[in-house]
């Protein structure tokens, strides 16, 4: 974040290389402060519909979401197939939405849908007859889809541009393929690869200054990919650290590209 005010604004913190995104892959374009999923990136809610059969009895169904247990529940004929679902959306209801999976009748249907996109469900394919002609058969509605999902993103990340070698505050995630920075990019980008990098805009605690020192005996490191620095060097006056036309790059976190080397950072309070 380019600024030509104290170093007092901003909290200095070090990533040792710039991830990419655990939220999911895929890429992104911005509009001012918006930054949007592009089109065919973003995860998508599985969905999974049961079609009940029957006149009569009971029986069982399975159904589980990625990293949970499977659970088995029962279901009893009442009267008509669509008040049979009714009654086990009921019944069971609070329990399957507290996996994660939501459940809804539909006449003579079940349908569950994940609770986030991107995290597969399972619903048995065939219910488990206990008694009478009671029975069902499970198909799946929507595919879930792997993808960005911007309400994975950890608390305290901030997004980041490697080609405007720019990171900015998120100040808001609007959904999951929405969020809003707290101030744009100098330029927008389009259909670019998400990354995000980890601060710690919230430590209340913020440096003067800061020394960066590489221990390296031979291998330069590569800050904020702006300014290199070269083995065994220290640089001890922050704000002249890293140029930005007529202002300085003081950016939170500051990313370092130390590959081969080691940079050791102390803040000044």
């Amino acid at each position: 974040m380019a600024s030509s005010g104290s170093w007092d604004k901003y909290t200095q913190t070090t990533k040792d290389t710039v991830p990419a995104s655990t939220a999911g892959s895929g890429t992104v374009t911005t509009n001012g402060r918006v930054v949007t999923v592009d089109a065919g990136q973003a995860a998508v809610a599985q969905v999974m519909t049961t079609t009940l059969t029957g006149t009569y009895g009971s029986g069982t169904v399975d159904i589980s979401a990625a990293g949970g247990a499977t659970v088995t529940f029962g279901i009893t004929f009442v009267t008509s197939l669509a008040k049979t679902a009714k009654s086990f959306v009921r019944t069971s209801g609070s329990i399957i939405r507290a996996m994660g999976i939501d459940v809804v009748a539909s006449g003579a249907t079940i349908v569950f849908t994940s609770q986030t996109p991107g995290t597969a469900i399972t619903v048995s394919a065939t219910l488990t007859n206990v008694s009478g002609d009671f029975g069902g058969t499970t198909a799946t509605t929507t595919a879930n889809a792997t993808g960005l999902n911007f309400k994975d993103l950890p608390e305290g990340a901030w997004f980041y541009s490697p080609d405007e070698s720019e990171v900015r505050k998120i100040e808001s995630i609007n959904s999951e393929t929405s969020l809003t920075l707290e101030s744009a990019l100098s330029s927008d980008i389009a259909a670019k690869t998400f990354r995000y990098v980890m601060g710690s805009g919230t430590s209340g605690a913020f440096p003067r200054e800061m020394s960066l020192t590489n221990t390296h005996a031979s291998a330069s490191a590569t800050i904020d990919a702006d300014f290199t620095l070269i083995a065994t060097a220290t640089v001890t006056q922050g704000e002249d650290m890293i140029a930005n036309g007529s202002t300085r790059d003081r950016v939170d976190p500051v990313v370092l590209d130390a590959v081969g080397s080691s940079v050791m950072v102390t803040l000044i309070y």
